[in-house]
């Protein structure tokens, strides 16, 4: 499940290219504990960053991060 999280946060990500954290799981329609694992596993990873401007957290892909392969839809992307 968090892994499935953490595909479709890359995903996200890579189309809106930053999003604010506390509306991460409403793009994503699932809970906040689920996707807050999956952050930190992309973020031990090393496939995202933080910004904070004012008192305000984004978050984005890291700049050397994998092309997504899985669109917001499930399905698989073509090359």
């Amino acid at each position: 499940m968090i892994a499935e999280c953490a595909e479709r946060i890359i995903t996200l990500l890579a189309k809106l290219g930053e999003t604010n954290i506390l509306r991460l799981s409403e793009h994503l329609a699932e809970r906040n504990v689920i996707t807050y694992q999956a952050l930190g596993w992309l973020a031990k990873e090393g496939k995202i960053s933080y910004q904070q401007l004012g008192n305000q957290i984004f978050v984005a892909l890291h700049n050397d991060a994998p092309p997504p392969s899985v669109d917001p839809t499930g399905e698989r992307s073509s090359p």
